[in-house]
Parts: structure tokens; C-alpha cells; sequence
């Protein structure tokens, strides 16, 4: 996604994965850039992106950065990975009691919502007129679902 955002300006994306039969979701990325849209005739200053991300709740981050802001032209990245685990010689005495052992560490299922601020700094003088900053981002959500399994034949 691609805009051209002025001074105070909000995009904001929520996406409830649940509602949208993502399956078990495991990984979850989001990339954002910011550039100077309009620069002022004389002198300009950096513009500047706010960003907050909110995960689901129980969802921990790890560490990842949830707020903060972009200074223009700069990029930022969140990514988050689930971890899974699949047995592997486990024994059990039917398949569903076996896919019963599949684990998903800190599911990432839920209502996820970002949002980014436009802050945008024009120069110092009447001339300097600086209206907007250009903005992109792209996300992308993977999820694990449709496990099967089969007897194992000796």
C-alpha cells in the first residue's frame, strides 16, 4: 500500500485474522517507508512517521519494537515468528491423538492493528512549503492449519 499522507495525517490497517480464516497464524511481518513528499524551496526539514503496532492480546513481541518514529526517508521492519512443534517419533494410538501433540509457542492469531502518524516539518521561511510525505507499507500474515496424519507403516 502506497499514500501520500499530509501533516497529522493517520493510516491506520486493522486485520482480525480469525475472522479472516487465516488458520493458525505463525508469522507476521510488516515493512513501512517513508520518503519527503513535498520538499520546501529553500530549506526543509526531515519529515517524520509515528508508528504503533498492537498485537493480540496475549501475544508476547519478544522484544520487537511496538512504537517509535521514522525519520524520512528511512524504513522499518516487525517480524514475529510463532515457534512450532511437530512430533516427530512420538507415539500415539490414533492420528487425532497424534496432531493433539502439535504445539503453537505464542500464537499470533488474532486483531492486529498499525498505525502510522504523518508529522511533517516544512523549512524555516514563508517559501518553505512542505505539505505531505509519501508513505508505503506491506504485510504479510502465514498461517499453519490442515495438519493430517498417517499410520506409520513398519
Amino acid at each position: 500500500m502506497s499514500q501520500i499522507l499530509e501533516d497529522g495525517q493517520t493510516f491506520q490497517l486493522t486485520t482480525d485474522t480469525e475472522a479472516q480464516n487465516f488458520g493458525n497464524v505463525t508469522s507476521v511481518s510488516f515493512s513501512y517507508y517513508c520518503d519527503e513528499g513535498q520538499q520546501g524551496l529553500l530549506s526543509d526539514e526531515p519529515d517524520e512517521v509515528d508508528f504503533i503496532i498492537t498485537p493480540p492480546a496475549g501475544v508476547d513481541p519478544y522484544g520487537e519494537t511496538l512504537s517509535g518514529t521514522l525519520q524520512c526517508p528511512s524504513s522499518g521492519d516487525f517480524m514475529l515468528n510463532s515457534d512450532v512443534n511437530v512430533p516427530g517419533d512420538e507415539y500415539a494410538a490414533t492420528a487425532e491423538a497424534y496432531l493433539s501433540l502439535i504445539e503453537i509457542i505464542n500464537p499470533l492469531s488474532g486483531t492486529w492493528t498499525v498505525e502510522f502518524t504523518a508529522r511533517v516539518n516544512s523549512g524555516g521561511t514563508a517559501l518553505d512549503a512542505d505539505n505531505d510525505l509519501d508513505f508505503e507499507m506491506y504485510y504479510d500474515f502465514t498461517g499453519l492449519d490442515g495438519f493430517t496424519a498417517v499410520e506409520r507403516e513398519e
